[in-house]
């Protein structure tokens, strides 16, 4: 028992006991000196029986680990240790009393002491000194307690000197009459501390020195019964702390924090208290997370104090209270740091000056929705130098003594308070920035300043819900000076719609007000989305009499206004102006197309107010609902948008300026002989420039239609009987695109056939001393039909391997092609080609191999041309060609000026045209990719005759047949009924080829080739 000295029984005539090696033995008759050593020793001493000595149950020289050792009797000593190991137990069960008078009841004291399980359902103590002590790096697993661990002065358990304990779990009593309950000390390690028992000492129940408790779950008692701590983490670690019991202390400090704990949570039914000065003091140390539902408390002065010196810092990261934070002289004193403060139950001086009082301190911030109050003076004390970064009040800040809620000295910041009580009293030097939190017309924030020093700028806070009126009395005692800037501003609610800043924006929720600014936005309002209602609103602050200042709203009416440029809106949804005198859509920038397929209403307005630039307007809205209202200068275009008879758009223009020119949409659905009335009112012939009469292009469809002045200034849309383009599409694909196809493929007969006919232009055989060849010329193609020219720059390369080798290649770029109007081309890629030449004989005469190659790739741009019904329609595409060729021919010199060379030659070669769409076109037509292939044999004799001695005249005659030629027919789609064309027949399989020429030597290695 706690202070009980135990006796000690007369053991005169007692035996020595009988030492246990590794056996199993029952200790059943008193005897003093028991050893216990031996692998897999297990002992049990039975109830009644007494074991005593000057050192009893020792385990020191033993070896191999003891598997049990059981107590239901009595171990007692008059000497140091009543029981004491060494090596390892692997469990260890004590259901009757272990104890000694001087100096240990139980310890477990060196490295290779482990013990696997203790248990004590009884009592272990020590008349002096420890009760158990776990030492020297020494283990215990696991240790549950369900009886009683007691020392009569020092510590009723000590684990020391980086000694373990893994799991501690208390359902009994842990105790020390003067100095500790528990004590964990010097590096030591408990990893998991569970009690719902008591761990008291009059001095410290549980002390946590240089040390670490990984987790400590307190359901129970942690108790000085007269001193100074309940729970002391001197410098120590403690992981986790959840405390749902009570820490307590009979004097100074409940909880005592000068090292590290991670995370401290007080339940609802957990207390902190202590009788004398602090519930929880952190001195110098570090408390991460602390939440308190329960309560923190100290009879005399901090119920929780957050304290530090010139040298160390105290900080808690984030403190969350929803319980009782108090004491008789301040409910939380601070100064240190706290990053996070949020306040929802009371923090409170219940008889003294301070609910909160932060000295030289820093609070980042500080959320109240609960009470910070004092029984005396000052609810909130910022004193010194401290810092209150943001600090917003939701709740109730008061001084009942002197009716001061805020003191915020002359040397402290206050950054930024926002508040919505309604009675809050403020005294000192001003905030920062003040911003009033607003509720309700009845519910906002009110303040009352007095002996203020500086100035603030006063806002509207975010959160705030406001509605258009006068707010009383949002700030009194102060003047103009004192305020340095926000006497007026503009405030969006939380409904408001999300302004747009040149952005690309989709809104697929209702929402009140939309703002749109600067270049480029891109809107779109979903169908089903409301923007309607109040989302800003205009404020001004008034002084209306004396120091007294009235928060004074006023709507912004509007539903969406731009002021941007380049805005394009496309409206699926509905834009609905509900205030009186507002618009829909008020225009004050530039709109470079607007398109309305939903509704954008007014009730006193209208729903489009122009009083920028709209380029084009489209409408559907109109005749399944109420037109479209619209004011101002006018849109460049207006294009109606119908869907059927019964859905098309209507407008109703008034007080208008400027012209517009009228068309229908090219997504709208027209139907033929039909009329659709009322499509414009309020307009007069002289405001419509054009589109008074068109045509509408739908798939094969082609409507004729007129804008009609049916009475006044009303005007209807007649759609006359439709007519099928299709035959004259066919024409246009047959007479237009088709000879485009073929311009273009015989663009690229360069490719297909310079490996050939113009090998001499592009091949480079004349070396000098490096055996290095180079040619520089120019070249100009003629088609005639259709007709067509190009201008181009050749660039030629070769090399000499040998006498009888050499290589070649060439860089063909077009400076410019001359085309039909219908039909333009590019160089995607210039020309490019290689050859191999292998010759018999070192001067060319005998039999020659050549092998090329050459490609290509040319942007087209082609343009459908209008016949009759049919529209235009423009493509642009790719084309390229690729061919390689052999050749083999024999030359032989019949005399002193003339070489004749018969020659046979095979190709083969691809142009390839890639598919495209039109553009531009109501109803644009796609093409196939085309692919014309072939494969030639060419014939023929080539000759070189000398005309002087530096020149030569050179040519050929030959002819060319196609064994095999494919090209794919023509296939537009887009339209129904068109038909396939077929490209073959422009091609002519057997073609001659003549050449003519000259050499011009201006000395051995140099030469100019015609």
């Amino acid at each position: 028992m706690l202070g009980g000295i135990p006796s000690f029984p007369s053991s005169a005539s007692a035996a020595n006991c009988t030492d246990v090696d590794g056996t199993t033995a029952t200790i059943s008759a008193d005897c003093t000196d028991l050893d216990i050593q031996g692998d897999n020793a297990d002992v049990t001493i039975n109830s009644g029986v007494t074991v005593s000595g000057s050192s009893v149950a020792v385990n020191s020289t033993g070896s191999g680990a003891i598997e049990a050792i059981t107590n239901n009797g009595t171990i007692n000593v008059t000497g140091k240790t009543a029981f004491g190991n060494d090596t390892t137990i692997n469990t260890l069960t004590n259901t009757g009393t272990i104890s000694a008078s001087n100096h240990w009841g139980l310890k477990s004291g060196s490295s290779s002491a482990y013990i696997g399980t203790l248990n004590n359902s009884g009592t272990i103590s020590t008349g002096n000194h420890n009760g158990l002590i776990n030492q020297n790096s020494a283990t215990i697993n696991e240790f549950i307690n369900s009886g009683t661990i007691s020392a009569s002065v020092n510590k009723g358990l000590i684990n020391n000197s980086n000694a373990t304990i893994n799991t501690l779990t208390n359902t009994g009593t842990i105790s020390a009459r003067t100095q500790y309950g528990l004590r964990n000390d010097n590096e030591s390690t408990i990893t998991t501390l569970t009690n719902s028992g008591n761990i008291q000492a009059n001095i410290n129940g549980l002390y946590n020195k240089s040390s670490t408790i990984t987790t400590l779950t307190n359901i129970g008692f942690i108790k000085a019964l007269t001193g100074d701590f309940g729970l002391n983490n001197a410098g120590g670690t403690i992981g986790t702390l959840d405390n749902s019991g009570t820490i307590s202390a009979g004097d100074d400090s409940s909880l005592w924090n000068g090292g590290t704990i991670t995370t401290l949570t007080n339940s609802d039914t957990g207390t902190i208290s202590a009788e004398d000065e602090f519930g929880l003091k952190n001195v110098n140390g570090t408390i991460g997370t602390l939440n308190n539902s329960g309560t923190i408390s100290a009879g005399d002065r901090y119920g929780l104090f957050n304290d530090e010196n010139s040298s160390n810092t105290s900080t808690i990261t984030t403190l969350t209270n929803s319980g009782t934070i108090s004491a008789n002289r301040s409910g939380l004193w601070n100064d240190g740091t706290i990053t996070t403060l949020t306040n929802s139950g009371n923090i409170k001086a219940l008889t003294g000056d301070f609910g909160l009082k932060n000295v030289n301190g820093m609070i980042g911030t500080l959320n109240n929705s609960g009470t910070i109050s004092a029984g005396d003076d000052y609810g909130l004390y910022n004193d010194g130098t401290s810092t209150i970064t943001t600090l917003t009040n939701t709740g109730t800040i008061s001084g009942i003594g002197n009716g001061i809620g805020i003191w915020n000295d002359s040397t402290s910041t206050i950054t930024t308070l926002n508040n919505s009580q309604v009675n809050l009293t403020y005294k000192g030097k001003l905030p920062t920035n003040y911003n009033v939190i607003v509720n309700s017309a009845t519910d906002y924030g009110k303040i009352t300043f007095s002996s203020v020093s500086g100035s603030l700028n006063f806002g509207v806070h975010s959160t705030s819900t406001l509605a258009e009126g006068t707010y009383g009395s949002v700030i009194s005692g102060l003047t103009s000076s004192n305020i340095s800037s926000g006497t007026s501003g503009t405030y969006s609610n939380s409904n408001a719609c999300s302004d747009v800043d040149a952005a690309t924006v989709t809104f697929s929720s209702n929402c009140a007000e939309l703002d749109i600014s600067g270049d480029g936005s891109d809107i779109t309002i979903n169908s089903g989305v409301t923007i309607s209602g109040v989302g800003d609103y205009d404020w001004t602050l008034n002084n209306s009499s004396g120091t007294t200042w009235d928060l004074v709203s006023t709507a912004q009416l509007d539903d969406a206004v731009n002021t941007g440029t380049n805005t394009s809106l496309n409206n699926l949804g509905t834009i609905t102006a509900v205030a009186s005198g507002a618009n829909g859509i008020l225009n004050q920038g530039t709109f470079t197309t607007l398109t309305n397929r939903g509704l954008i209403t007014s009730d006193s307005a209208y729903g489009i107010n122009n009083a920028g630039t709209i380029t084009t307007l489209n409408n559907l809205q109109g005749a399944s609902s109420s037109a479209l209202t619209y004011d101002g200068k006018l849109p460049t275009n207006y294009n109606i948008i119908v869907n059927s008879a019964s859905d098309f758009g209507k407008t109703t223009f008034s007080s208008v300026s400027g012209t517009t020119n009228f068309g229908v949409h090219s997504t709208s659905t027209l139907a033929e002989d039909t009329t659709y009335s009322s499509v414009l009112s309020g307009l007069s012939s002289s405001e419509i420039a054009s589109g008074t009469s068109g045509t509408f292009l739908s798939g094969s469809d082609s409507y004729d239609w007129t804008l009609e002045n049916s009475s006044g200034n009303l005007w209807d849309l007649v759609v006359a009987t439709a007519q099928d383009i299709t035959p004259d599409t066919n024409t246009s694909v047959t007479t237009s695109v088709k000879p485009n196809v073929v311009l273009g493929i015989n663009s690229l007969n360069a490719v297909t056939e310079v490996n050939f006919a113009n090998m001499n232009t592009y091949d480079c055989d004349l070396f000098g001393e490096d055996d290095v060849c180079m040619s520089l010329g120019g070249r100009y193609t003629a088609i005639n039909t259709p007709e067509t020219q190009t201008n181009s720059f050749v660039l030629v390369g070769g090399y000499k391997l040998s006498d009888t080798l050499r290589v070649a290649g060439f860089f063909h770029r077009n400076l410019n092609h001359n085309t039909p109007a219908s039909f333009k081309l590019s160089d995607r890629t210039p020309m490019v080609g290689a050859l191999v030449v292998w010759n018999q004989k070192p001067n060319k005469l005998g039999y020659q191999l050549k092998l090329a190659n050459a490609f290509q790739r040319k942007n087209a741009y082609l343009t459908r041309e209008v016949v009759g019904a049919s529209e235009e329609g423009k493509g642009q595409t790719t084309i390229e060609a690729k061919s390689y060729v052999a050749e083999l021919l024999y030359s032989y010199q019949i005399n002193n000026d003339t070489v004749l060379s018969p020659y046979l030659a095979a190709r083969w070669a691809l142009i390839k045209q890639d598919a495209y769409t039109e553009t531009g076109a109501s109803s644009p037509l796609s093409f196939n990719k085309i692919e014309d292939e072939s494969i030639t044999l060419l014939l023929g004799l080539k000759f070189n005759t000398a005309l002087s001695h530096n020149l030569s005249l050179k040519g050929s005659l030959g002819v060319e047949h196609d064994i095999n030629h494919s090209v794919d027919k023509l296939e537009p789609t887009g339209i129904s009924g068109l038909t396939t064309v077929s490209l073959d027949n422009s091609f002519n399989r057997t073609r001659p080829v003549v050449s003519a020429g000259f050499d011009y030597e201006l000395k051995p290695n140099h030469r100019i080739s015609s």
